[in-house]
């Protein structure tokens, strides 16, 4: 990791470190969250990256209106590999470089379809600072 005096820092993804997971025990086995925010000490937005050596869960299914949750929209940014999407009971397939969009309203998850896949998720509430 590389920290400048400048006001930013160049981080590769590999380095960030693996955060807690959102499944439970043996859910999506192998499955690391990387605490992209956390790690890089960003305060306005969520980021946080997921990533599963094989097929699997990448994205429990939720809506972000659920009692306790902050209303976000989300942003999920395929890096490598592919996924399936499920929005509102609608399969979605994406390729490397692939953005998904999701109101908080709109019930979704996410599996793997290849090795390696990685997502790249950047969310926010509207009006709101994170």
């Amino acid at each position: 990791m590389a920290t400048t005096e400048k006001g930013y820092r160049v981080v590769p993804l590999d380095d960030v470190k693996v955060g807690l997971s959102f499944f439970p025990e043996g859910e999506a086995a192998g499955r690391e969250r990387l605490d992209v925010r956390g790690d890089l000490g960003i305060s306005a937005f969520g980021i946080n990256a997921v990533r599963i050596p094989g097929a699997g869960a990448l994205v429990r299914e939720h809506t972000e209106v659920a009692f306790g949750s902050s209303g976000q929209e989300e942003l999920y940014i395929v890096l490598n590999g592919s996924a399936t999407f499920v929005l509102d009971g609608e399969e979605v397939e994406t390729a490397p470089g692939s953005l998904v969009y999701v109101r908080p309203e709109v019930r979704r998850s996410a599996v793997a379809s290849d090795e390696g896949t990685t997502l790249l998720i950047v969310g926010g509430t509207p009006g709101r600072a994170y």
